[in-house]
């Protein structure tokens, strides 16, 4: 079985003539890159969306929200979650109204998920943990734009399964435009009087976090805040990637991105319709060698896995955990 190697020496693409080629894609990449800055900072955001640093509009409190409440013999406690541990066998739920003036003077966390989203579900529990770790000072609202059929009947399972009670915002457009950003799940961090405090991606929810929001105390300023870059675009042509971190003659970022989707997109030529790149983002530099091996085998008509792909660098921790 034959296997394909390639060289890496400290993190540096086939030294030589490869890397003289490497050099020059990169440069014509770059001055792509550039030149779309423009369309990148030009590119049309919601005329009434809200950011860090801003307080939600007065009339917002009481807006009646589509929402869920529980159906059955489950009490639901202050801060949303079932106190007295009656929820069994599906009970599910009914549709209800909720206005944010119910949460108002707690640290409100808005959840942006979607069914489709195995991220979003994922951090199910760790909300449930945090909103019963804080009590009625913290209150997760999750929101979600889909068909409320499809979202209710998930829940239900989630319901049964995990005893997952949070407060529900159902076929929502209006908080997704207040709010928007491209990758979920995202959560808003709305202080007791309507401030917006964060806008981060899961990584933030921690005690630690929450505890230093409801402090009071400036600490807060160390929450990362997630960012909206559209992988779309050219690599590299939105003004919020940290350009001070990039690696000379490379494509790489240190650490990993947040807010920056992770995975390979497609890219198709707009006339004929076929593909003609990836984006690979957000993703470690071995991930990016293996991927594309697999394309190399399936172009070689050889089916054969990536155990076939070795490695002959000094340091593998590089390419796995560190060059993204």
């Amino acid at each position: 079985m034959k296997k394909l190697t390639i060289p890496v020496v400290v993190g540096r693409l086939c030294p030589g003539f490869y890397d003289g080629v490497l050099m020059i894609f990169t440069f014509f990449l770059m001055v792509l890159a550039f030149s779309a800055n423009r369309v990148s900072a030009q590119e049309r955001r919601p005329a009434d969306e809200l950011g860090v640093g801003q307080m939600l509009p007065d009339d917002l409190w009481d807006v009646p929200f589509s929402s869920l409440r529980v159906r059955g013999t489950g009490v639901v406690g202050g801060d949303g979650s079932v106190v007295d541990g009656s929820v069994v066998g599906g009970s599910g739920f009914e549709p209800s109204v909720f206005r944010l003036r119910e949460l108002k003077g707690r640290l409100i966390i808005l959840d942006f998920w979607a069914t489709w989203c195995g991220g979003c579900i994922a951090g199910f529990p760790k909300a449930k943990k945090l909103q019963e770790r804080f009590g009625d000072k913290v209150s997760f609202v999750l929101v979600n734009n889909e068909d409320p059929v499809k979202a209710e009947r998930l829940l239900s399972r989630r319901l049964a399964e995990n005893g997952e009670v949070f407060r529900y915002v159902n076929s929502d457009t209006l908080l997704n435009r207040l709010f928007f950003k491209r990758l979920i799940p995202h959560y808003v961090w709305i202080d007791g009087g309507g401030k917006v405090m964060a806008v981060t991606g899961g990584d933030e929810l921690t005690e630690e976090n929450i505890a230093g929001t409801l402090s009071g105390s400036e600490g807060v300023t160390g929450i990362r805040n997630v960012l909206d870059i559209d992988r779309k675009l050219p690599l590299f042509s939105s003004p919020a990637l940290p350009g001070l971190g990039l690696m000379k003659y490379s494509l790489l970022t240190k650490g990993k991105v947040s807010g920056l989707p992770s995975g390979f997109l497609w890219r198709k030529d707009k006339v004929t319709g076929r593909n003609s790149g990836m984006a690979i983002t957000n993703l470690p530099f071995w991930y990016i060698y293996k991927k594309l091996f697999v394309e190399f085998l399936i172009k070689q008509k050889d089916f054969h896995g990536s155990d076939r792909l070795v490695y002959e660098g000094r340091d593998m921790h590089l390419l796995q955990d560190t060059f993204f």
